[in-house]
């Protein structure tokens, strides 16, 4: 065999087993996450403490800080985005967001073993102002969930209650 043969055959042996490992993760996957089993345009799976992101995000850009989470989308079919954020306590959540019509957009604040509360920022006609006053010092996460919206813009920033 010539080398322009072998190398042809090394490199169509390389593109099928990519391809199938690349199609064994999205099974994985999707057994993992039944609800993403629907086309997704791209599987955007990423973990933060023991939380995983997962869902069909387009270009997708954010910014995580000890004080705030930077949250900036073009389009998503649904998805489940993760941030954790150091609460010294006596602070509010500051929630500027903004989205498309015709999606949902709701975002969840818990802390390790305390409950959950959430809140529609689907239609924000100016900035929310949560008080965290349930909350103890430490570590807060939150939890942005998605279904359907686009163009997707939103921060989340710790500040001392006035």
């Amino acid at each position: 065999m010539d080398k322009r043969k072998r190398n042809l055959a090394v490199g169509f042996t390389a593109a099928v087993a990519g391809s199938l490992l690349i199609m064994g993760s999205i099974l994985l996957q999707t057994q993992l996450y039944p609800q993403v089993s629907h086309f997704l345009s791209s599987i955007n799976l990423g973990k933060i403490s023991g939380e995983w992101d997962s869902g069909a995000v387009l270009m997708y850009a954010g910014d995580i800080q000890p004080d705030s989470w930077t949250v900036r989308c073009r389009k998503a079919g649904w998805f489940k985005k993760h941030a954790a954020l150091t609460f010294m306590g006596e602070q509010s959540l500051l929630v500027e967001a903004a989205c498309s019509e015709g999606g949902d957009l709701r975002l969840y604040v818990y802390q390790q073993d305390g409950e959950e509360q959430s809140w529609d920022i689907s239609a924000l006609d100016g900035p929310l102002t949560i008080p965290l006053t349930e909350f103890t010092p430490g570590r807060l996460k939150l939890r942005l969930e998605t279904d359907g919206a686009e163009d997707i813009e939103a921060v989340f920033s710790l500040q001392p209650n006035l």
